[in-house]
């Protein structure tokens, strides 16, 4: 048992090996070797495939390839001898066709081309005061090269060497809703009305914003300041910013007149220095120019007068009403304009002959929800009070009159009407003489009147 177990591997293997062999002896005697005429006829089949003529099918099936690579149909020829053998099988063969050679192109640079935009500055920039306002009128500019106008910076101070540069006083944003006011560019400032039309038309409405642009066109040429104290100096410089379209180092590939190709850099303008975007999401690549010359706006008064009546009594109308000594007073209306609320307000104001017409005005400041007084002065002092004469307008009918003066006739034979506006009879009226305590002059403001 010892030994079997020591040999046990050698012993199955060997065994294995003897029944393998013994199959294979017994699988090679079934399996006799063939004659020799039947090795003949399997020559004689394989030698009649390769010697005898192609079918009329293989021929078709030749003839759609030939046509298919191109070949003349002289290739074909073989199948007009179906008993000889193709000798020309080659010439059916479709070979590949040899590929296009290279050829050298000359390397050609492309002449490269500056090409700066252009940003120009705005022109004839001038201010004057209007009322309470300070009005600046510019043009815009018109030599535009690679460049969108986006706004227009208005810079102010006390000083010509004074102004305050780093951060606008006030804008005029050039945008899509700028384009679509209806008005006309370059049209005048909107005349003023009387100070009754004008009270009751702004106290239905909400109050005037600071720094206002009023926008005539897509080409604004105006700005008005409604924060500007009375008698006071106040001096501004303006500039245009524009955004580059396309942006700087863009590079636009084109052809000359001679036919060459060029490659075009588009550079920022010459004359102008970048500027920071203002505020998130704003547009990009934005240049300004140069500040404008600075434009001085000088405010007289704030202060609208209106003279409603006088208490007391006023000379005779052949007296002399600066020499005579008055014993009565003139009642003003004075409308003053509030920097701080950008809104009117009123007060009335005794004064006699001699004296000043100014007073204080009390409001509540938004901001603390505090009783403010604000002192006013006028400029002006009452130098006396007369008599004179005042001619209302009144809407008279009268006959309409024909070529030769005589009165027009309807198809009924009535003479015809028409309306006309006429002064009325003079009445006697009160006239407030007020002095300019600055210049000296006298002026008249009768009675219910607007401001001088």
């Amino acid at each position: 048992m010892k030994l079997l177990r020591q040999h046990a591997p050698t012993t199955v293997f060997g065994f294995v090996v003897v029944l393998s062999v013994g199959f294979a002896l017994q699988e090679h005697s079934r399996c006799p070797p063939l004659p020799a005429d039947e090795l003949r006829q399997c020559r004689d089949r394989i030698r009649e495939a390769l010697t005898r003529a192609p079918t009329p099918a293989y021929v078709s099936s030749l003839r759609a390839g030939a046509e298919g690579a191109g070949h003349p149909p002289s290739v074909l020829t073989g199948s007009a001898r179906p008993n000889e053998p193709l000798a020309d099988i080659p010439q059916f063969i479709a070979y590949p066709r040899p590929s296009r050679p290279l050829v050298e192109q000359p390397d050609v640079q492309p002449v490269l081309q500056d090409d700066p935009a252009v940003l120009g500055a705005l022109s004839e920039v001038q201010g004057r005061m209007d009322s309470y306002r300070a009005i600046l009128d510019f043009r815009l500019p018109q030599n535009l090269k690679h460049m969108k106008l986006v706004r227009v910076e208005i810079f102010r101070g006390d000083a010509p060497d004074r102004i305050e540069t780093t951060v606008p006083y006030g804008t005029i944003e050039y945008t899509a809703k700028t384009a679509e006011e209806p008005e006309a560019a370059g049209q005048p400032a909107r005349e003023l009305r009387s100070s009754e039309r004008r009270h009751a038309r702004e106290a239905a409405q909400p109050p005037d914003t600071a720094n206002a642009a009023e926008r005539t066109s897509q080409h604004a040429t105006r700005f008005v300041d409604t924060r500007i104290e009375p008698r006071r100096t106040c001096y501004y410089q303006l500039r245009t910013v524009g955004q580059m379209t396309p942006a700087p180092g863009t590079r636009i590939a084109g052809t000359d007149a001679a036919g060459r190709q060029t490659l075009t850099l588009i550079r920022p303008p010459a004359d102008a220095q970048p500027v920071k975007p203002d505020r998130p999401g704003a547009p990009t690549d934005l240049y300004a120019t140069a500040l404008s010359a600075p434009v001085a706006v000088t405010s007289q008064s704030n202060c609208e007068i209106r003279f409603a009546g006088v208490i007391g009594s006023i000379p005779a109308p052949d007296a002399d009403a600066t020499n005579a000594n008055p014993t009565y007073q003139g009642n003003f209306v004075v409308r003053v304009w509030l920097v701080k609320l950008q809104a009117w307000r009123e007060a009335t104001v005794r004064a006699g002959v001699g004296e000043r017409i100014k007073g204080h005005l009390f409001y509540a400041d938004p901001a603390t929800k505090r009783t403010e007084a604000y002192e006013f002065d006028t400029g002006y002092a009452l130098a006396g009070i007369k008599w004179g004469w005042i001619r209302h307008p009144k809407i008279m009918k009268v006959f309409a009159q024909g070529p030769n003066g005589d009165h027009l006739l309807d198809p009924f034979g009535r003479p015809v009407t028409i309306t006309q506006e006429a002064l009325g009879d003079p009445i006697p009226n009160e006239v407030a003489l007020l002095k300019d305590t600055a210049t000296g002059t006298v002026v008249e403001c009768p009675k219910r009147s607007a401001r001088p």
